[in-house]
């Protein structure tokens, strides 16, 4: 397998196919995979069953350029979701996930609940060697899960954000940082969140910003902050 993933298809053929195969064989399974899967007028890039019977579909998105930048697509996409769910709910797969090579966030197929009501898991990809077989434990019922709550859904989602664009977002501002109405600018948005930051040093500036707490009670910031550095 390449050490560098550079297009959608590499990803799905390269990452996603061969980890799964690799997995099934470690947990003694016998799957049958589809690479684009005909389903109604599209096609799926990967679909995943057992004894001609339907488990699983998985969308994949590789990036997309907003404006200058190019990113990872967000697996929690709503046009990414609505795109797997047709699949699965037309060709019968009880489960379905969409993805992109840092995260995998999977979802059942529920009658009448919607998509973003049935979501089971998000499972990083990215660094985790083992995503695959934890992905088939659960869509096999080996490990039980059960669907999350809203909210924890949209705490994940922030989480996820933070931990996406934070280096864009430090970099950024490290570099507005060396503009001294900026940083003055900065130091009193600062105290009105209530943060305390010791020192502006760029060496120092990267694990204050990162604490625990910041990243899990003010996950609100994120959204706020990038208004300064326009």
């Amino acid at each position: 397998m390449p050490a560098l993933l550079v297009s959608e298809p590499d990803f799905v053929t390269n990452r996603l196919f061969f980890d799964l195969k690799v997995a099934t064989r470690t947990l003694g399974l016998e799957l049958d995979f589809h690479l684009e899967k005909k389903i109604d007028s599209g096609k799926a890039d990967l679909v995943l069953e057992r004894s001609g019977r339907g488990l699983l579909v998985l969308e994949a998105k590789f990036k997309k350029k907003v404006g200058k930048v190019e990113r990872f697509v967000e697996p929690r996409d709503p046009d990414v979701i609505k795109q797997a769910a047709n699949y699965a709910t037309l060709g019968g797969y009880p489960y379905y996930a969409t993805c992109n090579p840092k995260r995998l966030v999977l979802f059942k197929v529920i009658p009448g609940k919607k998509a973003y009501e049935s979501e089971l898991s998000s499972i990083q990809i990215e660094g985790n060697p083992s995503w695959a077989e934890s992905l088939l434990k659960i869509v096999l019922g080996v490990v039980p899960v059960t669907t999350k709550a809203l909210d924890d859904s949209l705490v994940a989602l922030l989480q996820e954000a933070v931990a996406d664009l934070k280096g864009e977002f430090l970099s950024s501002l490290r570099e507005r940082l060396k503009e001294e109405n900026f940083r003055a600018r900065f130091q009193d948005w600062l105290k009105d969140q209530g943060l305390i930051i010791k020192s502006l040093e760029h060496s120092q500036l990267l694990p204050q910003l990162l604490q625990l707490p910041f990243l899990h009670e003010r996950q609100d910031l994120l959204h706020r902050a990038p208004a300064l550095l326009g």
